[in-house]
């Protein structure tokens, strides 16, 4: 069995505040494919979930900036074309990262995992 890979990315960088943002998505999707895309945007603004896709982090704000972080998935049906259209409570600057990753579990049966890195500083 095929082990699933990073096997194309999109990045966006929104540089004028913005509501609605135009998120690229990866070339090459196809049916099947898991996509996963990582959004931060500055302020207390929140992220408005897509038609079709699915939480994984909802609007965190756990660390010590005033950022918003989300993480929302789907399983890819060929049809996504090359944009998502993300809808925020106020325009905003930001950024996102969208991924294709073909041969992943199906997220709609187990959903993508999130953990945390713990890194220690040497004595």
């Amino acid at each position: 069995m095929a082990q699933p890979y990073d096997a194309a990315r999109a990045t966006t960088n929104v540089t004028a505040a913005a509501d609605p943002w135009t998120v690229n998505l990866p070339a090459g999707i196809v049916a099947g494919d898991a996509l996963l895309v990582f959004m931060r945007t500055g302020g207390a603004q929140t992220f408005n979930l897509p038609a079709g896709w699915s939480w994984l982090v909802q609007n965190d704000t756990g660390d010590a900036s005033d950022d918003v972080t989300s993480i929302i998935y789907r399983k890819a049906d060929g049809a996504e074309g090359a944009t998502l259209s993300v809808d925020l409570s106020a325009a905003a600057k930001g950024a996102a990262i969208a991924y294709r990753i073909p041969y992943a579990e199906d997220p709609t049966v187990v959903a993508p995992g999130v953990s945390a890195a713990v890194v220690k500083s040497a004595p």
